[in-house]
């Protein structure tokens, strides 16, 4: 699935789809040295990480927040963020990990929280 087909299938506007190519850029350049994602997802990060995430926004309830728990890569959490979820935080334990989603949330200014620890 290309970019484009991304939009398409899930009607983000063309700023919302710069986030999610940074997000990938991201993730490409982190996976070398930070074990994000499984090497037979790397060439299919549109459909298996940012789709099968955003499929979940139109479910979200109204509430006071999201807790994405054992949040690796940010998935679903950072997707959910980008796509207008609020008081997003995601929780891991691998620092390395933290210290992506930090810089994924310092670079889309996501607003989440992240917090290195265990569940």
């Amino acid at each position: 699935m290309t970019p484009e087909e991304f939009a398409t299938e899930t009607g983000v506007s063309r700023e919302t789809l710069d986030r999610f190519r940074l997000y990938a850029s991201l993730l490409t350049r982190w996976q070398r040295a930070v074990n994000l994602i499984g090497k037979s997802t790397e060439s299919d990060i549109w459909v298996r990480h940012f789709l099968d995430s955003a499929q979940l926004h139109p479910h979200l309830a109204e509430g006071p927040g999201l807790l994405d728990l054992g949040s690796g890569a940010g998935f679903p959490g950072a997707v959910l963020a980008i796509l207008g979820a609020k008081d997003v935080h995601l929780v891991e334990s691998d620092s390395r990990k933290c210290a992506f989603l930090r810089e994924l949330d310092r670079q889309l200014a996501l607003g989440m929280t992240i917090h290195e620890a265990r569940i």
